[in-house]
């Protein structure tokens, strides 16, 4: 569904259209602002969606997929109309129609709500996009047209109630089940003594992360850099770990040397080595510098981590957690 408060402008053929949102998004309707020539109707049918923020959505040709003709037409032929027919209730000639449905042409966006209307499809159908509706939205669509106004008001409450109630057990559940820790910027050098990686000065972010028993102790996450800890961990893995200074020997820590950040192994001796034998932690001294700053309980997976269209609603449900946050870490904007 677009929301039109979201977007500044439609883009078609590179030309401005004004934007219309009819109630659910069950038809979106688009009116050209010009049309200068006939030249301008035979063209792609590139559409682009601009929001407040300069971000593009950009839909792909129409005739990369299906041709416009044979979407008319066959819409046509469902609703049992003859291209004669079409032509009257559109107010243009047949032959018109006979041009739109060879692809000779297309129709001045203008007219293309009406169109939509009177053939019973949506825009995205008419120019051969993917619908965001199932066949069995559609259908429900198609029925409530059927009711009188009153009962089509009636049955929207309804639903309006029921998916109101839903999102408020959702946003619940995202309460219950997320909880917000930090994501270390930079990464944890899984190489040689030379090759650890700064993050320790930098400013973490907020990271919202699923609450279950391999995460409930986690603190922070930081992705992995290097091969020395391999197989175990791989280049860019995410590790979630527990701030800590001490760690059990066969542990893998997250460490301090020099200034840079490591994820090692820890001996029953008390020193640190890479799993990968190609890649030895080697350093100067006996050790004493080095400092244990966390103990790490796993690899991050997706299972971990709310979907995207969560975040969303999370970052309105933790607003105050996040402004809280950013106060104590510093962060200005």
């Amino acid at each position: 569904m677009l929301n039109s408060s979201l977007y500044n402008k439609v883009i078609i053929d590179d030309q401005p259209v004004e934007l219309a949102i009819h109630h659910h998004a069950v038809i979106v309707l688009i009116r050209r602002r010009a049309m200068s020539n006939k030249e301008n109707r035979t063209n792609e049918g590139k559409i682009q969606i601009v929001s407040k923020q300069g971000n593009v959505i950009q839909f792909p040709s129409a005739t990369n997929t299906v041709q416009f003709g044979s979407v008319l037409k066959d819409a046509r032929t469902r609703q049992k109309l003859s291209q004669e027919e079409i032509a009257n209730l559109m107010g243009v000639t047949r032959y018109t129609i006979m041009n739109w449905e060879s692809n000779k042409n297309k129709p001045d966006y203008g007219m293309v709500p009406r169109l939509c209307s009177i053939l019973g499809i949506t825009l995205t159908e008419l120019f051969g996009m993917r619908s965001e509706y199932t066949a069995f939205e559609r259908s429900v669509i198609s029925e409530l047209r059927l009711l009188k106004p009153t009962t089509q008001r009636f049955a929207a409450s309804m639903i309006k109630s029921m998916a109101d109630q839903e999102l408020a057990a959702h946003d619940e559940m995202l309460l219950n089940t997320t909880r917000i820790i930090d994501e270390q910027p930079g990464a944890l050098a899984a190489g040689t003594a030379a090759s650890g990686i700064d993050f320790l000065d930098a400013q973490p972010t907020p990271f919202f992360i699923h609450i279950s028993d391999k995460t409930k102790n986690a603190d922070a996450v930081v992705r992995v850099s290097g091969h020395s800890m391999e197989p175990d961990y791989r280049p860019d893995d995410v590790v979630f770990f527990e701030y800590t200074n001490s760690a059990n020997v066969g542990e893998d820590v997250v460490v301090c040397w020099g200034g840079k950040a490591f994820i090692k192994r820890l001996a029953s001796d008390g020193t640190l080595y890479s799993v990968n034998k190609q890649y030895p932690f080697i350093y100067e001294g006996d050790g004493s510098d080095i400092q244990i700053l966390g103990r790490v309980l796993g690899i991050l997976g997706h299972d971990d981590l709310p979907s995207e269209s969560d975040l969303v609603s999370l970052r309105e449900l933790f607003h105050d957690e996040l402004v809280a946050y950013d106060r104590e870490h510093g962060i200005e904007y």
